[in-house]
């Protein structure tokens, strides 16, 4: 035997040594238990035991003893066994007990390196300072001389053993700056702590099973804390051999990274600085700060990525179908929050669940869905099915088979629709391309144009004029496709009709209806293309009244159309016709400016009853003849709203110097005639005119008269 070490005495001795004090002089045994080491192992075999008490820890006077236990029975470090150290005097009131052991039979006793002090008092029941085993009570706790405490005195570790099998290791470590740091280990006699200070295996793991870590699995399921202050709570296989590293429990756990730590679930990894997996199963946190809460097969390999669940390893998914169903963050700020084969890569950038989706933008977003990418920059997809937003800031809503390619655009569902211009938006339904910036398509094929369509100039990027800009088209399906032809315009294709303010257009046309509605009376003229109503009076009807004719038709309520204004009738091509009581033609405006109505007069009101102030006309004569009538022709014809070719008219200067009331000016400062009350001045004109021609005439009458009788008298004088 190369050495013997005391580990430690039972407080069993100590109990039965104190009751033989305080029980008078007379014979006492007891049993005696304790453990022990030869050259650093636990001791197994017969040893022989010498105990002695004496009056002082060191030197002294032997009080009893040497008490010699012969082939006493040690198995794995333990061992039990009566003593008797016979009558002990009253006076005794301390003494400290001397123990030496040696191999069974052998030569040389070897003494433990200290003596064990024994106490009493005639009110103590135990020795203070000893420990028994049904409780302890008055100990004085601490590590200084008189004072109490469970371990060992050196820098052995202090084994605790269960059925002669190690249960629990508190040792000391050799890592100097961490030197009071010791290492813990509980559970099963095979878990293990490295020698750096406050590694700690709380509990579980077993050796009996050996398909555990290593390349192979092939290792024991002993629980391993091999970085400083590294931790093992509980269960089986797991490693913590970073400083810091925290593994709570679970099965095959592994947390390799500084400060990283699994809570517990089976075959997880943390090998990222401050790396989390919360539990699930084969989940990876391999960048610093990245996160899994758990799930399956889940990867956080980005910077602070995050992964809430879900996924699968048991699932076969990507687009050749060789690939777990995990779901993976892989660059900085990366979030899937669930779901199965989602994959977060473009920084960031985040999924909320769903199935098979990729956001591979800056900052991109997908709430969910199936089969969703993401690879604009703050490109978004709400959900559905197989959409796709790769333009920067681009949105789909949902739906199916969606895309959004173009800056800003967006579609808000459906299926097949596209978004391709910039700032452009389809609102819904199927198959709609919204080519043009800041353009609107929806309902069926409609479109509008993109820049090749449109041929739009390679600069219209400048400006997001590209292709149909700001044009909106909502198609019914009834042309496919329903394309516009340039930009900015507004157009509806809807046979069933058009309908504002009412939910009853009338079919092909627009109906604009009064504040209470539609008139369920009013049918529409044959040809009619929009309809005005008022269901307080009346309504105005657009139509095509015949072949080649447009028009404006008028009606009452409840009647078809009474009159209106047409363009181009038959009877009057390229002409304006005036229609009244039945859609008659009362009034004409030819093409050559002619006008004609079907009295063949203009009327005016005439009745005294409406006039005040009235007078006869001064000089009329004097003022008809004042005005002087002229021919010539018209510069700019047009410009004058007259034929050309010569024509006779007033100068309008002239007549302003007799009728200044007949002429006023235009805008741009043309003076114009307007001949009010011309019949009546020529006809005052005439009557004055009249008047001097009667007098005149009845003056050479009388003349006329006289020389008819002195013509009487001189041929009667003959």
């Amino acid at each position: 035997m190369n050495r013997l070490l005391r580990n430690g005495l039972s407080s069993a001795m100590f109990a039965a040594l104190c009751t033989l004090q305080l029980s008078a002089a007379h014979a006492a045994a007891f049993t005696y238990h304790g453990s022990l080491e030869d050259a650093g192992k636990p001791a197994e075999g017969a040893y022989d035991l010498e105990l002695t008490l004496y009056t002082s820890a060191q030197g002294g006077k032997a009080v009893a003893g040497p008490l010699l236990l012969h082939k006493v029975p040690v198995h794995a470090g333990s061992f039990s066994t009566e003593a008797d150290f016979g009558p002990l005097a009253k006076s005794l009131g301390q003494a400290w007990l001397e123990v030496k052991v040696r191999p069974a039979n052998s030569n040389e006793f070897v003494a433990l390196s200290s003596r064990a002090a024994v106490e009493a008092s005639a009110s103590a029941l135990v020795c203070p300072g000893a420990w028994t085993l049904d409780g302890n009570a008055g100990i004085t706790a601490g590590t200084g001389v008189g004072q109490n405490y469970l371990g060992t005195a050196d820098t052995q570790p202090l084994i605790i053993a269960v059925n002669g099998v190690q249960a629990g290791r508190i040792a000391p470590t050799v890592d100097l700056p961490y030197g009071d740091a010791n290492t813990v280990i509980l559970g099963a006699a095979g878990n293990q702590v490295g020698a750096f200070g406050g590694a700690v295996v709380s509990g579980g793991g077993t050796a009996l099973f050996n398909n555990c870590v290593g390349p192979t699995f092939d290792q024991p399921c002993v629980n391993r804390a091999s970085g400083r202050f590294a931790t093992v709570a509980g269960g089986i296989g797991s490693n913590a051999t970073a400083d810091g590293a925290t593994v709570s429990g679970g099965s095959r756990n592994t947390a390799v990274a500084y400060v990283a730590s699994i809570a517990g679930g089976l075959g997880n990894y943390a090998s990222g600085q401050g790396a989390t997996v919360s539990g699930g199963v084969s989940n990876y946190a391999t960048n610093d700060r990245a996160a899994v809460g758990g799930g399956e097969g889940n990867n956080a390999s980005g910077f602070a990525s995050t992964i809430g669940g879900g996924g699968s390893s048991s699932a076969i998914c990507g687009p050749s179908g060789d690939q777990f169903c995990g779901n993976l963050a892989s660059n900085p700020y990366d979030t899937v929050a669930g779901g199965v084969d989602n994959r977060s890569f473009g920084g960031s950038s985040s999924i909320g669940g769903g199935s098979g989706n990729l956001a591979n933008g800056v900052y991109a977003t997908i709430a969910g869905g199936n089969f969703n990418t993401a690879l604009g920059q703050s490109a978004f997809v709400g959900g559905g099915s197989n959409n796709q937003a790769p333009g920067f800031g681009a949105a789909v809503a949902g739906g199916t088979f969606n895309l959004a390619s173009g800056s800003y655009s967006n579609v808000a569902g459906g299926n097949s629709n596209i978004a391709s211009g910039t700032f452009s938006a389809v609102g819904n339904g199927n198959s709609n391309n919204a080519g043009g910036d800041w353009s609107w398509a929806g309902g069926f094929e409609g479109t509008t144009r993109t820049p090749a369509a449109a041929g739009s100039p390679p600069t219209c990027g400048s400006n997001n004029t590209c292709g149909d800009f700001l044009t909106f088209v909502w198609s019914d399906g009834s042309t496919l496709p329903f394309v516009s032809t340039g930009p900015q315009q507004f157009l509806v294709k809807a046979v069933g009709g058009i309908g504002l303010n009412t939910n009853k257009p009338l079919a092909n046309k627009l109906t604009v209806a009064g504040p209470s509605g539609a008139i369920a009376s009013v049918a529409g003229a044959a040809g009619s293309i929009a309809l005005f109503e008022n269901n307080a009076s009346g309504y105005v009807e657009t139509v095509v009244p015949a072949a080649n004719e447009t028009g404006v038709l008028f009606s009452l309520v409840g009647k078809v159309a009474d009159g209106g204004v047409v363009y181009n009738a038959s009877n009057n091509l390229n002409g304006l016709s005036l229609r009244t009581n039945g859609n008659v033609d009362r009034m004409r405006i030819t093409s050559t400016g002619a006008t004609q109505n079907t009295t063949g007069v203009w009327t005016t009101f005439s009745d005294f009853r409406l006039k005040r102030d009235i007078e006869a006309i001064d000089h009329p004569l004097d003022t008809y003849l004042g005005l002087h009538g002229q021919s010539f022709e018209y510069i700019d014809p047009p410009s004058a709203m007259a034929r050309p070719g010569r024509r006779m008219g007033f100068i309008a200067q002239e007549v302003e110097k007799v009728l200044p009331q007949w002429v006023g000016e235009d805008e741009r400062g043309y003076k114009m005639v307007t001949p009010t009350g011309f019949e009546a001045l020529s006809v005052e004109a005439l009557r004055e005119l009249r008047a001097e021609k009667d007098g005149e005439i009845a003056v050479l009458k009388g003349k006329l008269d006289a020389l008819e009788a002195r013509l009487r008298k001189l041929e009667t004088a003959r």
